[in-house]
């Protein structure tokens, strides 16, 4: 796709100084750009559990299947032989 337009000077300096720091045309750097802003929206869009899957936070300890329900015994337990260990 053919992109015509228009910067004003800020953009433009910008653009320029990326140019100079990465060494990238300016194909790559919008390409990169386009990607990124992408990324934003496809991370707004997600639910709270979608996220915490995507970053491995779901999945990532072994316990029993009804811990939320019934995590005050399991402390209360773990408590108990730790003070008995003593």
């Amino acid at each position: 796709m053919d992109i015509n337009t228009q910067l004003n000077e800020s953009s433009a300096a910008k653009l320029s100084h990326l140019q100079q720091m990465t060494n990238q045309n300016l194909e790559e750097i919008l390409q990169q750009a386009i990607d990124l802003y992408y990324q934003q929206f496809q991370t707004q869009s997600k639910t709270p559990i979608e996220i915490l899957k995507d970053n491995g936070f779901v999945g990532c300890i072994q316990a029993e299947s009804d811990l939320s329900a019934n995590y005050k015994p399991l402390v209360q337990r773990l408590v108990q032989e730790r003070n008995d260990h003593r």
